[in-house]
C-alpha cells in the first residue's frame, strides 16, 4: 500500500504536506507516559496500588470538595482512600484539569497541561496539587485531568531522569521513532507541520504569540 501526502504542511507559506512531516500528538503523549510507568511496573519499580503519597508525600492527607445539589463547594472532607498510581492512569485520581469545567473547584486547578508548564516547574506544581481539594473521591469517577502529568513526575522520581530521557531511552529508541521527542533539532524543524494561522470555524487566531 502506498503512503501518500495531501494538503499543507504549512499553508500559510504555500509548502505543501509531506509523508516526511513532524506533527503535535498532544494528549498521545498521556498513553505513552503509561507505557512507561508500566514498564516500571515490569521491573518491580512501581506498584500499581502505590499510593502516590508513597513518592510525594504531601498527597498523603488529601481533602475532597462536599457537594450541594451535586455542586462542589468550598467545605471539604477527608479522601476516603489514597490517590493510587492506578488512579493516575485511568483518571481516577479526583485531580482534574480546571479548564474542563467551570464549578469552584475547576478555577481553582490550572486550565491545563500547556498552563501548568508555563506557570510551575515540576515541584511548585506538584505542590500546588497537593493543596488543593479534589473534585472526587479517588476512584470513584473519571473525569480527564492531570493524572498521566503527575504520573510523568513520579517515572522521574523512580528513573531519576527526565520524562523525556526515559521515554527516549526505554521506548521511543527501541521501536525505532527517530522522530518523537518532546522537541525538534533544527535539523528537523523544517519538516514541522503548522496550524492554519486562524481556525476556520471561529476566525480567531490558533498561534498563541506571548509577551
Amino acid at each position: 500500500m502506498a503512503l501518500d501526502a495531501y494538503g499543507w504542511r504549512d499553508k500559510a507559506a504555500g509548502v505543501a504536506m509531506t509523508t516526511d512531516t513532524i506533527f503535535n500528538i498532544a494528549s498521545m503523549t498521556k498513553p505513552m507516559t503509561a507505557v512507561g510507568g508500566l514498564m516500571l511496573y515490569e521491573q518491580g519499580k512501581l506498584l500499581i496500588d502505590d499510593p502516590l503519597s508513597k513518592y510525594f508525600p504531601k498527597f498523603a492527607n488529601m481533602r475532597v470538595a462536599v457537594r450541594d445539589a451535586g455542586e462542589p463547594t468550598a467545605d471539604t472532607v477527608p479522601a476516603n482512600r489514597p490517590i493510587t498510581i492506578q488512579d493516575l492512569m485511568r483518571h481516577t485520581s479526583g485531580i482534574v484539569y480546571g479548564g474542563r469545567g467551570n464549578t469552584l473547584v475547576h478555577k481553582m486547578y490550572p486550565g491545563g497541561s500547556g498552563d501548568a508548564s508555563r506557570d510551575y516547574d515540576g515541584a511548585a506544581f506538584m505542590d500546588k496539587l497537593a493543596s488543593l481539594p479534589l473534585l472526587y473521591q479517588p476512584g470513584t469517577v473519571w473525569d480527564y485531568g492531570f493524572g498521566l502529568d503527575v504520573l510523568g513526575l513520579t517515572i522521574e522520581q523512580i528513573s531519576k531522569q527526565s520524562l523525556g530521557q526515559y521515554l527516549q531511552a526505554n521506548l521511543f529508541t527501541p521501536l525505532g521513532m527517530t522522530d518523537t521527542g518532546f522537541s525538534i533539532s533544527p535539523e528537523k524543524a523544517a519538516r514541522y507541520a503548522k496550524p492554519l494561522p486562524t481556525d476556520p470555524d471561529t476566525g480567531k487566531p490558533q498561534i498563541r504569540v506571548r509577551s
